[in-house]
C-alpha cells in the first residue's frame, strides 16, 4: 500500500499529471504485474504439495529427501521461469494489445519480463522455509528485502520514471532470494 501512494507521488514530482501518474501506475501494477506472477501459479501449485513432504522430511530428519526435493523444486522454478521470461520478453506489446488493447502495458511487460525468474525463484524458496518452520525468519526476510524496493523508488522515480518499480522489484527479489538460499543453507547444514 506504501507503493501505491509514492509511485504516483513520486511521478508527480518529476512533471507527471495526477491522472498521469495514476493511470501508468495503474498500468504497470493491474496490467502487467498480474502477467509476471502467472508462472508463479505452477509454482504455488507444486508449492501446495513441496510443503506437507518437507515437512515430513523434517519431521523424521531425513535431510537427504529435503535436499532432493528443494533442488527439484528450484529446478523446476528455474524451467517455468526460463519457458516464460522470454516469450514475456519478445511478445510484450503484442500480449498488451491483445488482453488490454493498452500498447504501454505490452512496453513495461516487455521491460519487467526479467522478474518472472526472481519471482518464481522467491516463491519458492519462500515456500521451502515456510515448510521448514522457518515463517518468521522468511518474513523477516521479506522485510528486508522490501526496504530495496522502496528506496528504489524513492531515487530511482526520478531518473528512470515507472521503471524505477522493475529495478526496486528486481533489487528487492534479489536480496530476498540471497537471503532465503543462505537461511536454507544454513538450516541444512547445520543438520
Amino acid at each position: 500500500p506504501i507503493i501505491s501512494i509514492i509511485i504516483p507521488l513520486r511521478l508527480v514530482s518529476i512533471g507527471y499529471t495526477n491522472e498521469q501518474a495514476l493511470s501508468i501506475f495503474g498500468v504497470a501494477m493491474g496490467m502487467t504485474f498480474p502477467l509476471l506472477y502467472i508462472p508463479s501459479t505452477l509454482i504455488g501449485a507444486l508449492s501446495m504439495t513441496l510443503i506437507p513432504d518437507l515437512s515430513s522430511a523434517l519431521s523424521t530428519q531425513n535431510y537427504t529427501d529435503i535436499n532432493t526435493r528443494i533442488n527439484f523444486s528450484m529446478k523446476f522454478a528455474l524451467f517455468v521461469a526460463f519457458l516464460f521470461a522470454p516469450v514475456f520478453y519478445a511478445l510484450g506489446s503484442p500480449i498488451g494489445e491483445f488482453l488490454y488493447s493498452n500498447t504501454q502495458s505490452g512496453v513495461f511487460l516487455t521491460y519487467a519480463s526479467p522478474l518472472v525468474i526472481p519471482i518464481c525463484v522467491t516463491g519458492i524458496t519462500t515456500s521451502c522455509l515456510n515448510a521448514l518452520n522457518l515463517e518468521v525468519k522468511s518474513f523477516r526476510n521479506y522485510l528486508i528485502s522490501s526496504v530495496f524496493l522502496f528506496f528504489s523508488i524513492i531515487f530511482l522515480t526520478k531518473s528512470l520514471g515507472i521503471l524505477s518499480l522493475v529495478w526496486g522489484m528486481g533489487a528487492s527479489l534479489v536480496m530476498a532470494i540471497i537471503l532465503n538460499i543462505r537461511l536454507l543453507n544454513k538450516k541444512l547444514n547445520s543438520n
